[in-house]
């Protein structure tokens, strides 16, 4: 049987029942009108709930919100957020990043400063780890270093030989899961306004 895809397929449905027909196409009709702005408290998952849907509507507004937000964890996303990218979803269309895909992920991959090499291959395990971070601090000379608040958690911005390096450690349990490292200067220099902070 075919996802009801547009208001007739919505009405013709033997997917969904009366009550939910009605209430989801009351939903879709005032979609792009909806203020989401009030909604940052509440879950997506508690919003879809609010709607008073059966089972099969409810878990057509599901999929549709994990669609459209890539997002399959609906009790961790704000529905302010979920709502108003199922409105961008349903609406006239999307926008594409300049270049692809391909220049987003060269984008993440590239956090060396030019002439530098990165680590092509996450660095894993304890001993490993230590003597990276050993091999580094041995290479460079250190002239400041500041620990501040970056990307909801602590960072510790070093410039060292004229370079500013940012390093992150992720914490699961109370331990060092991942310590990630940027140092190309294109998205260093944001630190700054971190570091008057600090």
């Amino acid at each position: 049987m075919p996802l009801p895809s547009n208001p007739v397929r919505l009405l013709s449905s033997r997917w969904l029942g009366w009550r939910d027909k009605r209430r989801l196409a009351t939903l879709l009709a005032r979609l792009g009108r909806i203020d989401a702005t009030g909604f940052d408290s509440r879950s997506m998952s508690s919003w879809i709930d609010g709607l008073g849907l059966a089972e099969a509507g409810k878990a057509l507004v599901e999929m549709l919100a994990r669609v459209a937000t890539y997002t399959a964890d609906l009790d961790q996303l704000s529905a302010d957020a979920g709502v108003a990218q199922i409105t961008a979803a349903l609406g006239p269309g999307v926008r594409y990043l300049d270049g692809g895909w391909q220049r987003l992920v060269e984008g993440l991959a590239s956090d060396t400063a030019p002439g530098q090499r990165a680590a092509r291959h996450p660095v894993v395990g304890t001993g490993r780890v230590a003597r990276f971070l050993l091999g580094i601090s041995r290479r460079a000379t250190v002239t400041s270093a500041e620990i501040c608040d970056l990307n909801l958690g602590p960072a510790l911005v070093v410039e060292a030989d004229g370079t500013r390096m940012v390093m992150q450690a992720d914490q699961r349990d109370g331990r060092i899961v991942a310590v990630r490292f940027v140092l190309d200067p294109a998205k260093t220099t944001h630190v700054e306004v971190g570091l008057r902070l600090c």
